[in-house]
């Protein structure tokens, strides 16, 4: 069995301050794909709240996009993009939860969108690595971000 676990996120910048990020997952030997739209500074807020030590159980670092539901600001009809970190013990070991999926439009069934959860285990160290590389990223000074399992 495979138990390299990986996280790999690339981003397309565009000009009015959004961007799709791309991110390519891998643990256990379950992996995904999937993209989403984000704003650049809700990706630089999340960036900054994985070097938060120790992370609030009230604020644990989330992003997610998706389709937005119209009659509901700020409500997510479909999730295609999730990530999500929390402690797991209480050592200092974190587990980064990645949730992609298919978009599935309004003539498909439930059952075809395709759909991926799975955990990293990590640490705050390379966590805060992980989040170093993301703001360059999201300058556009890398290809990529990384995050593996420590």
């Amino acid at each position: 069995m495979d138990n390299q676990q990986k996280i790999v996120i690339y981003f397309d910048s565009d000009e009015d301050g959004t961007g799709e990020l791309f991110v390519e997952a891998n643990s256990n030997n379950f992996a995904g794909n999937s993209s989403a739209w984000f704003n650049k500074t809700e990706l630089l807020d999340f960036a900054n709240a994985l070097t938060v030590y120790p992370l609030a159980e009230n604020n644990l670092p989330k992003l997610a996009s998706g389709f937005w539901r119209s009659n509901v600001k700020g409500e997510l009809k479909e999730e295609h993009l999730v990530i999500s970190v929390y402690p797991i013990d209480g050592v200092g070991n974190l587990g980064v939860q990645v949730k992609l999926a298919t978009q599935r439009w309004s003539e498909m069934c439930p059952e075809s969108q395709h759909l991926v959860r799975l955990e990293i285990t990590t640490n705050y160290n390379a966590l805060e690595t992980f989040s170093k590389e993301l703001v360059v990223l999201i300058n556009g000074r890398v290809e990529n971000a990384t995050l593996q399992n420590v």
